[in-house]
């Protein structure tokens, strides 16, 4: 280890933390007053493809997305997904949000080093379980559905692989969310993010639109441009 790090007391390390904490919170993150609005778009499109189920796709979409969707952006895109799913941003202790500008919580759930590590991912996940089914043995195989009998449909929210609970949703196994109440959930998120277009004030701008339509909707031939490096 260098002579840097012996350098810095533990208090000064928690120090960084909380800078780098209000650096994303109001940044990108819950504290943003635009950032719940730009994440949810992409969470209304995930919610309609659960919704929709596995190999199909929905109504007005030209494409049926594999099982596994995978997108790769920034680390200051993933806080507007948090803010739009209302996660980390509230508590029963009235003083914990929104984050003090100069007195660290402890008892604070969001922290940068919980979401923008190396690698850093958002997971929502549609679960199928079987009702009333064994409780001593779990199985699960990648897009099969090897379960007998009736099953209920729920989501999870995993951030970094480990499981966020959403807010007042958690009756699902291990406290997942049964997909009917996810999908109200995120219908009054709807009202709390507000309109992407209205909100950035893109409303004289043509193309400009509140849906994310690239997971259902095959690409205009026309419009995809091939660049030469």
């Amino acid at each position: 280890m260098s002579t840097l790090a012996h350098s810095v007391i533990d208090s000064e390390w928690l120090d960084y933390e909380y800078a780098e904490d209000l650096n994303y919170y109001y940044g990108s993150g819950p504290g943003n007053p635009i950032a719940a609005a730009t994440g949810y778009p992409w969470v209304k499109a995930v919610t309609d493809l659960f919704n929709a189920g596995p190999g199909k796709t929905v109504s007005n979409g030209t494409l049926t997305p594999p099982a596994l969707i995978m997108g790769f952006t920034h680390d200051n895109d993933l806080p507007p997904v948090v803010a739009a799913l209302g996660l980390w941003n509230t508590s029963s202790d009235k003083n914990v949000y929104p984050l003090s500008l100069s007195k660290p919580n402890a008892k604070r759930e969001f922290r940068s080093s919980y979401l923008v590590t190396f690698h850093g991912h958002v997971a929502l996940e549609r679960l199928a379980c079987t009702r009333n089914g064994p409780s001593n043995t779990v199985k699960h195989i990648a897009n099969q559905l090897p379960l007998t009998g009736p099953t209920n449909s729920y989501v999870r929210v995993s951030i970094n692989n480990a499981p966020v609970a959403i807010p007042g949703c958690t009756s699902g196994p291990g406290s997942s969310c049964p997909l009917d109440k996810f999908t109200a959930y995120v219908r009054q998120r709807e009202t709390v993010s507000g309109d992407f277009v209205t909100i950035c004030g893109l409303q004289n701008v043509s193309n400009a639109t509140s849906a994310a339509s690239f997971l259902t909707t095959k690409p205009d031939p026309s419009t995809v441009q091939l660049v030469s490096l």
